[in-house]
Order: C-alpha cells, then structure tokens, then sequence
C-alpha cells in the first residue's frame, strides 16, 4: 500500500509540474505577441507573409521612429528591399511601410511597393513601373 501512495505522489508532482511548464509556456507566448506587437519591424516582416525570404537572398531592412521625444515615439517607417535572384526581369521589390502607434500597438496605415529591373528590362531604380 505504501508503494502506491508513493507513485499516487509522484505522479501528481510531475503533473503539477506539467500544469506550471504549460502555465510558464503560456505567459512566453502572451509576452512574445505583446512584443510583436509594440515593435515596427516586427509587424512589418510579418505583413510580408510566410512566403517572404523562402529563396535566400540580400535583404536590407531599415527602421527609423519619430515623434515628440526618442522614448516614445509616435510614428515609424520601415523599409525592407530584397534583391529577386530567380527573376529574368525584376532584380528587387522594395516595401516601405508607414505605422503610427494607438493604444500602445503599432498599426500599419500604408505600404508602399517598388520594383528594380534587370538592366534593359525597365527602370534602374525603384519604380511603380512594371519590368518588362
């Protein structure tokens, strides 16, 4: 009889200690979504979709953030361009996102896309203009 009171005390120990690494879990995943959340570049990369960099590639990506002071700004560009190696005519898309900050959340209010052409197949610069 002792023997199972032991293992009826061992197997709620582990189970408890499931229910506080699936609690600790959770509170990551809370934490690591208020993060995306309150971060530009973060928001931005994920607009991209889960197609974006499946062929690796040069990626360049800037952020700069302005408002009425350094510690809490109020707006913020973010600009991502990625070189397009497998294309015969467009050689890099540029996306140029514009967000404002409401109620502690970073919003998108508009993005902006350009392309490159390869040389003689269009524009040498970012440019609405298709590649031909």
């Amino acid at each position: 009889m002792q023997l199972g009171k032991t293992i009826v005390v061992l197997a709620l120990g582990v189970l408890s200690g499931c229910d506080a690494q699936q609690a600790e879990n959770s509170d990551k995943n809370n934490n690591r979504a208020q993060a995306d959340n309150s971060v530009p570049i973060i928001i931005a990369l994920k607009d991209r979709g889960e197609g974006f960099q499946e062929i690796p590639s040069t990626l360049l990506i800037k952020q700069t953030v302005s408002g009425d002071s350094v510690e809490s700004p109020e707006r913020a560009t973010v600009t991502i361009e990625e070189d397009i190696p497998t294309d015969d005519s467009v050689a890099a898309m540029r996306y140029v996102y514009q967000l404002s900050k409401r109620d502690d959340t970073w919003k998108i209010d508009s993005k902006d896309i350009s392309q490159r052409c390869v040389s003689g197949r269009g524009s040498a610069d970012f440019s609405k203009e298709l590649c031909r």
